[in-house]
């Protein structure tokens, strides 16, 4: 496994901070959040490292939560069908990528933007047919042909 560490919202696949939420499960049976966090405020934790502790900082970074659930909770009506009024994205301007949100109108009718979401959603799709391809009721939900034939549309 990849040995990738990030804190605060970032994802943590570190070989300490796996043993010690299976020891966690092994000892309740399930993982809550707050479960991680009281166990993450004792200094000596190896999850500690893995938390935002300084208040302030904290509580920005949650804000920007709250936000992109705010962005992602508008939804508008086009011709009496209720879609995502906001679509996230990564666009490449200048060769530099920038993630924030578009509306759906605006990824719909240009084709740039159009292709660099297209290629964020395929990116997506596959991340999700890895993530539960043990699952034998969805396997074979997607076909891989048609979502290569998406990403060759997107290049």
């Amino acid at each position: 496994m990849k040995k990738i560490r990030k804190v605060g919202l970032q994802t943590v696949r570190e070989p300490k901070y796996q043993a010690v939420l299976k020891e966690m499960e092994q000892e309740h049976g399930i993982i809550t959040p707050h479960m991680v966090v009281q166990a993450a405020k004792k200094e000596d934790s190896p999850l500690h490292k893995a938390f935002e502790w300084d208040d302030g900082k904290a509580a920005e970074k949650y804000r920007l939560v709250q936000a992109r659930f705010l962005i992602n909770s508008v939804q508008i009506q086009i011709l009496g069908k209720k879609t995502e009024g906001y679509i996230n994205a990564i666009v490449s301007v200048d060769n530099v990528k920038t993630r924030g949100y578009v509306s759906t109108e605006a990824a719909m009718n240009d084709q740039f933007i159009y292709k660099q979401v297209l290629k964020n959603a395929t990116r997506e799709l596959e991340y999700w047919q890895k993530k539960y391809r043990t699952l034998r009721d969805l396997q074979g939900i997607i076909n891989p042909e048609v979502l290569e034939s998406v990403k060759q549309k997107a290049i």
